[in-house]
């Protein structure tokens, strides 16, 4: 079914009920999650989006078959981080090509098959999965023309993602309870940051700035699905998702995560116009798909979008499921594995691209390379893996131009940030404006302000980064533009993004402190709170005594804001600076240090 959903297809949806989403207390960093979908909506979360802007001069289909195993198929697609190839991983082979204009050469070979793709600056990463392999679910990196191994868990699957310039990284398996993972910028280790209540990741994707994981419940029959998303103190929520359900040797998944910024009253605009401007907020769009556990044929699926608030219901698939989602053309579109590719048009139903696509036997990824390219990994109609790649005519993209000049945080985007917009945004500025996007006063915390600012950025569209379009006025923005289209300042910030939002040359970076860490570290510190925050007496934060090392960890991490360090009620209220009983040390001591060292490090366990 196409279209926009009708009250007999809410009423199957709802039907369906919300087995596999239970209530648990969850791993590190997580709050007890929910058992209650929010309500679905007809038509009032999807308001305000950007109709299609198709181009004008039509689109071109090119293919280049990368091989001719029977069963084979791309199984995932990624931004090469040089020039303008992309990478595509193929199964059963768990080869990744690098293809720049139809022709392909090996990029190297994995230890099983790759399933998602994230590049950020320099680097793009791979995760592979194989549900019947425990430890199949690693994660590698490409840099220096090579790929590496960086993560190796114990899970049978992985999944990566990137949100402006921070990578994620997420585990599990059947049986396993699942784990997020962030990559430090400094030191590019990855560290767990919650638990994922015993899902299986699926997709990762972000929503107004917070990384959103996509799952399925880890049973060994088939699990529901499932929807978590970070919170700004660092704690995973779930957002339950209407007519979960799974089991019977049904697995059902989230398949694809991608969101799309509304935009202003009367900027809604067709094709060939001027740009959109903003409003700030965003709209999740998420792909479900219903797979069968022995044979992953697809069942049965579904597109919702949320607000974060309630969903709405826009297309349901029979014997056939979404693959993966794509912001492209100012839309969304969505790939079927029947080989069917669909978007959202100006009335907001999803319709067939009206472009003959090549013969094929099936998709299985999805990739917005530019403005001008979307890429399909497929399996070719007679077998084998399969690239599509659709072409824009008028042969417009958005792909960065190289630059020369490497650009630095400290060196010069602090310098455009305290001419341009400290008055507002350094503490203690216009409170709107700190609370939204807040500078160190000063900016005498280059950690701090390095780390809120980067995450303003995006690394995939560079000019699509909210620091920039905020800057330039083409979001709402209560200091208008105070940097012109065009300009030197506009072009620094352009380049720095592009190359990886870094905060310092390599070569100027001093020696980096020792790591900190929670056992060697910070559970020294804590033994002091135990006598109030004992188990039997503890309130919003409690430890255990005798030390149960993982939950008092978990505990410790449920009051650290990971953004803003700083501002962790792990460190405001023993210092006082939030209500708490009594001063245990001062701002600034060795202890306020040591575990504001910790959280800007990552917040590492051991």
């Amino acid at each position: 079914m196409n279209g926009r959903v009708v009250s007999a297809a809410i009423a199957t949806v709802m039907a369906a009920g919300l087995s596999g989403v239970g209530c648990s207390s969850g791993g590190g960093g997580s709050k007890g999650f929910s058992t209650v979908a929010p309500p679905i909506t007809t038509g009032s979360v999807t308001s305000g989006l950007p109709i299609a802007r198709r181009d004008a001069a039509g689109y071109t289909w090119h293919q280049a078959q990368l091989s001719n195993v029977r069963g084979g198929h791309v199984s995932a697609l990624g931004v090469s981080p040089t020039g303008t190839a992309t990478f595509a991983a193929h199964f059963p082979l768990a080869r990744v090509e690098e293809v720049a204009d139809g022709q392909a050469t090996l990029s190297g070979s994995l230890f099983y098959d790759a399933y998602s793709m994230a590049t950020v600056g320099t680097q793009t990463f791979a995760a592979t999965k194989n549900a019947a392999r425990a430890g199949a679910g690693d994660l590698h990196t490409f840099e220096g023309g090579a790929w590496r191994l960086v993560v190796d868990s114990r899970d049978g699957e992985m999944v990566v993602g990137a949100i402006g310039s921070d990578v994620f990284a997420a585990h599990g398996g059947v049986g396993a309870a699942g784990t997020l993972l962030q990559r430090d910028r400094l030191t590019g280790q990855f560290a767990a940051i919650a638990g994922l209540d015993s899902s299986i990741p699926t997709a990762i994707g972000g929503h107004e700035g917070r990384v959103v994981v996509g799952a399925s419940r880890n049973d060994a029959q088939g699990g529901a699905a499932r929807l978590f998303k970070l919170d700004a103190a660092g704690q995973l929520e779930e957002l339950g998702v209407p007519g979960a359900g799974g089991g019977m040797n049904l697995r059902q998944e989230i398949t694809g995560l991608v969101s799309i910024a509304k935009v202003a009253s009367g900027s809604v605009a067709g094709t060939g116009s001027a740009s959109i401007a903003s409003t700030g907020s965003e709209v999740l769009f998420v792909a479900i798909g219903s797979f069968d556990v022995a044979t992953g044929e697809a069942k049965g699926g579904s597109i919702l979008a949320t607000d974060g608030q309630a969903f709405e219901l826009i297309a349901t698939y029979t014997d056939d499921a979404p693959i993966g989602l794509a912001a492209h053309d100012s839309t969304v579109y969505a790939a079927l594995r029947s080989g069917r590719l669909v978007y959202r048009e100006a009335t907001g139903d999803f319709v067939d691209e009206p472009t003959a696509i090549p013969a094929n036997g099936g998709f299985y990824a999805l990739l917005s390379r530019d403005d001008a390219n979307l890429f399909v990994g497929a399996r070719g109609a007679n077998g084998g893996a399969l690239l599509l790649n659709r072409r824009g005519n008028s042969g417009a993209t958005s792909t960065p131009t190289p630059v020369s000049t490497d650009r630095y945080y400290l060196t010069d985007v602090k310098a455009i940030l305290q001419a341009d917009c400290a008055s507002c945004h350094m503490s203690p500025g216009l409170p709107v404006a700190v609370t939204a996007y807040g500078l160190s006063a000063n900016m005498a915390n280059d950690q701090a302000d390095f780390t809120a600012t980067s995450q303003r950025t995006n690394a995939t569209t560079p000019a699509m980064s909210v620091l920039i379009r905020k800057a330039l006025g083409e979001m709402n923005h209560l200091g208008g533009a105070p940097i012109a289209q065009g300009s030197a300042k506009h072009q620094i910030l352009l380049d720095w993004v592009t190359q990886g939002a870094r905060l310092q040359a390599q070569t100027q970076q001093p020696p980096q402190p020792a790591p900190v860490t929670y056992l060697a570290n910070v559970k020294p510190i804590m033994a002091s709170c135990v006598g109030c925050h004992g188990t039997t007496s503890g309130r919003q934060f409690r430890l255990t005594s005798p030390a149960n090392d993982t939950a008092d960890y978990a505990a410790a991490m449920g009051q650290v804001n990971s953004g803003t360090p700083e501002q962790s009620a792990l460190l405001r209220r023993p210092t006082g600076q939030a209500s708490h009983p009594l001063v245990v040390f001062p701002q600034g001591s060795a202890n306020y240090n040591t575990i504001l060292q910790w959280i800007a490090q990552g917040t590492r366990f051991q």
